[in-house]
């Protein structure tokens, strides 16, 4: 029998006490400074940092309601760039950027890492989770409620059976599982497009070259970093401003809209540094991507805004039907029965909404 996944909640705070360790590493690198230790250092660091990017977003997608899925899921972005804000800020030589004050200034992060463990014991674990993974129902019921702060969660509840019903044939996968699973093909290449697009875009190459800009418009070091930080608080006010505007104006809008700007800033950031001789022709790699990363977006990805996650599946799997060029009475098939089970669906919670609304009422009683 596969063995089960590790509960969202135990990730979270099992990767804490990594943090905690990883910090304390990285805090006496700045005293022991064999190259061995501060390689190992950074190395653990990175695989903390790792998990959390990919831990804390698939629980908080989890948890969170429809219409607030998307401002949930970009929250700890925000607080990525907060973060590195502060550090920028904390470590100038007047604060902590000094050598006695580095090693606590590399050690600041167990702060949060000791709060995040106590924390985690007041939130429920992941409905979603339970219900699909561990097949408890009376548990995933509760934890909903807590979540809602509401009795009535049979709505949500009536998503998550229809989920559990849909992918009981794609539970307890693995990675090599997960690729040659047929009817997930797409979605997995979707998620390798969007986030290889991502990583090269480059923002990465943009930080580097930002060290070159005293060559370029003739500053000083200290300005030089106050680009740096003008440059992390931009982005802190674009996370804020996304965070207002991605329930209401959708995710492909703000998607191709910042791809289209890295196609065009690859470009004017290859021209400006090349005009000023310092070759700068790495940033014309860049292009391409993004532009693949751009149609394909266009022409693949559906909009997901006020979906469930069983709504975007069958969004992905139309999209599966069309590339195979299923026409005539096949696609219709397809068509009809997709708007069949969603009236099914929509039938079923309006009953359940009317049952709940009648047992609500109490019976009068005549004198």
């Amino acid at each position: 029998m596969a063995k089960s996944p590790k509960k969202r909640k135990d990730t979270l705070v099992l990767n804490n006490f990594l943090s905690i360790i990883s910090n304390a590493l990285t805090g006496l690198s700045s005293v022991i400074t064999d190259y061995e230790f501060i390689v190992f250092s950074r190395l653990f660091c990175g695989i903390c940092a790792g998990i959390f990017s990919c831990a804390i977003p698939l629980y908080l997608g989890e948890i969170s309601p429809v219409d607030l899925r998307g401002a949930t899921i970009v929250m700890p972005m925000l607080f990525v760039n907060i973060g590195a804000l502060l550090g920028l800020i904390m470590g100038h030589p007047k604060i902590l950027g000094t050598k006695k004050g580095l090693p606590v200034f590399m050690s600041l992060a167990i702060i949060p890492a000791f709060l995040s463990i106590f924390l985690l014991r007041l939130i429920p674990e992941s409905p979603r989770y339970l219900l699909l993974q561990k097949s408890n129902e009376e548990k995933a019921t509760r934890a909903l409620k807590k979540l809602r702060e509401r009795e009535n969660v049979e709505e949500e509840m009536q998503e998550l059976y229809q989920e559990d019903i849909s992918e009981r044939g794609e539970k307890n996968m693995n990675v090599l599982k997960l690729i040659r699973f047929r009817t997930l093909r797409w979605q997995v290449l979707s998620i390798i497009i969007l986030m290889g697009g991502q990583q090269l875009s480059g923002i990465h190459m943009a930080f580097v070259y930002m060290g070159k800009v005293d060559q370029i418009i003739a500053v000083k070091n200290y300005q030089v970093a106050a680009i740096g930080l003008v440059s992390i608080f931009i982005t802190v006010l674009s996370y804020v401003v996304l965070i207002h505007i991605i329930d209401s104006m959708g995710r492909r809008i703000p998607l191709l809209f910042g791809y289209g700007i890295t196609n065009i800033l690859s470009i004017l950031l290859t021209m400006t540094l090349e005009l000023e001789r310092l070759g700068a022709f790495v940033f014309l790699i860049f292009w391409p991507i993004c532009t693949i990363t751009f149609i394909y977006s266009i022409k693949v990805i559906p909009e997901t805004q006020q979906k469930s996650f069983i709504t975007i599946k069958k969004l992905m799997a139309l999209y599966m039907a069309r590339k195979k060029m299923v026409k005539g009475p096949a696609r219709d098939d397809f068509k009809r029965h997709s708007a069949r089970s969603s009236r099914r669906s929509s039938s079923k919670r309006s009953s359940s909404v009317k049952t709940s609304a009648k047992s609500s009422v109490k019976p009068s009683v005549k004198p």
